[in-house]
């Protein structure tokens, strides 16, 4: 299937790559998306980025599983609520594609527009190499420039990346998310990981609920991030991360999780590890994985 181009949107960043797929020059600092891109699969192409996998592994044996059970969680929801006549989604933090994306495995839109051709998509992210990967791997043929897009008209539903605070509760009032989205009709919005990136839980909690009201009737939500019960390896995880790329990340214990779709209406099979959902196949784990693991829900706005 062809899918439509993606719109190369902007907010003023540039980017490098650091990734192998790239523009030269030295490798920018570790970031998120790399560190979980690397995680569930990707190819670790610099001794920094080695040495962090090393130690959260040695940390969060469940590390790897969690990051592969969120790629799939992704991916199944989308293909639900497609099934279910929503046309329209809005990936905030979209990260790095799946790394199995390009060898026979669909990306997100894909699999939404593989439902219905008129699905639109609004990838966002403002971790500075996601947008420039997102665009490379996602099919958009146009040079970054601020401020400017393309688009093609392949009888497909519009497909955008964005460059934007992810994290930003006006969001959904981007003009340029505007510009692919219709407020007008229900909208489901990914918070697939995002959560761990506001450590502070008021501030998650106040975004989640600020986003749902935006959202018009029949939306969903859905919402998952990294957990542990083991107070240490919340402990341990977090510094690494945050250490690592510069930026505050928090992985929660599982109840500080569910209480940021309070008052939300979830959905089946409720709240868990996202792997419930069929994200992966690893029917047996050591005993020390179930220490750590993508956590979260789908729910009604």
């Amino acid at each position: 299937m062809t899918s439509s181009q993606p719109t190369g949107l902007g907010s003023g960043h540039g980017f490098g790559s650091g990734h192998g797929f790239g523009f030269g020059g030295p490798a920018p600092a570790p970031t998120a998306a790399r560190i979980m891109d690397y995680l569930s699969g990707g190819r670790a192409t610099h001794p920094l980025d080695e040495r962090i996998l090393a130690e959260l592994t040695a940390a969060a044996p469940g590390a790897a599983r969690a990051a592969r059970a969120q790629h799939g969680f992704r991916r199944l929801v989308v293909a639900r609520l497609a099934s279910r006549g929503v046309r329209q989604f809005l990936d905030l933090g979209c990260g790095l594609s799946d790394p199995e994306t390009g060898r026979g495995r669909p990306d997100v839109h894909e699999v939404a527009q593989g439902v219905d051709r008129s699905c639109r998509f609004a990838y966002v992210d403002d971790d500075v190499t996601a947008p420039a990967r997102a665009r490379a791997l996602r099919g958009c043929a146009c040079a970054y420039k601020h401020g400017s897009g393309c688009d093609s008209d392949s009888g497909y539903g519009s497909v955008a990346v964005l460059a934007a605070d992810p994290m930003s509760s006006g969001i959904l009032l981007h003009p340029q998310v505007a510009s692919v989205l219709d407020l007008r009709r229900p909208v489901a919005v990914l918070m697939v990981g995002l959560t761990a990136r506001i450590p502070h839980q008021r501030s998650a909690a106040n975004l989640v609920a600020d986003l749902a009201a935006q959202t018009p009737p029949g939306s969903y939500l859905a919402l998952s991030q990294p957990v542990s019960t083991d107070a240490g390896v919340r402990e341990d995880v977090s510094a690494i991360v945050s250490a690592a790329t510069g930026r505050a990340w928090r992985v929660r214990p599982p109840a500080a999780v569910e209480a940021l779709l309070t008052g939300l209406d979830v959905r089946s099979p409720g709240w868990g590890d996202v792997a419930a959902w069929g994200a992966i196949r690893e029917p047996w784990l050591p005993r020390a994985e179930t220490a750590y693991a993508e956590y979260g829900a789908l729910a009604r706005t």
